[in-house]
């Protein structure tokens, strides 16, 4: 059994900067980051994450995974597999790891996109770049993203 989720490499710099550490920070803490990033990753990346490839992440940089273990963290990162998979099978103990590692994957693909519209686009703020993010996804979508209705 996998005990912890690792940070992308190459994202460490994006998760400080997206942490609530200083005025420009959006997220409380770098699960949080995660979390977020994994929804990003699976709205435009859906069809590209491989339980063949690993996500590199450099030692040290990964989140224990009880700290994913509230109401909803867990059964998202759950959810995320089943989808992927297609087979409620993803669900038993032995396939825990497989569970992670397209969390992470989901993560890594949200984080590349998150990076473009933060950093690579130079919005005024983290924010605005998240902003466009979830207005562009929106708008893919047909406008049919839940829990958007009236915020963009």
């Amino acid at each position: 059994m996998k005990d912890r989720v690792g940070i992308p490499e190459g994202y460490s710099d994006l998760m400080e900067r997206l942490r609530r550490d200083d005025r420009e920070g959006v997220f409380d803490t770098n699960q949080k980051t995660l979390m977020f990033a994994a929804a990003v990753g699976w709205a435009t990346a859906r069809d590209e994450v491989d339980l063949t490839e690993q996500v590199p992440s450099k030692t040290g940089d990964s989140i224990r995974l009880d700290i994913f273990r509230t109401a909803d963290d867990l059964p998202f990162l759950d959810a995320l597999a089943v989808d992927r998979e297609d087979d409620l099978k993803v669900m038993s103990d032995e396939r825990q790891p497989d569970r992670i590692t397209l969390f992470e994957q989901y993560a890594a693909a949200g984080l590349a996109k998150m990076r473009h519209y933060c950093i690579e686009d130079n919005p005024d703020s983290l924010l605005d770049g998240l902003i466009r993010l979830m207005t562009d996804l929106d708008r893919e979508a047909g406008g049919d993203l839940p829990g958007l209705d009236g915020v963009f």
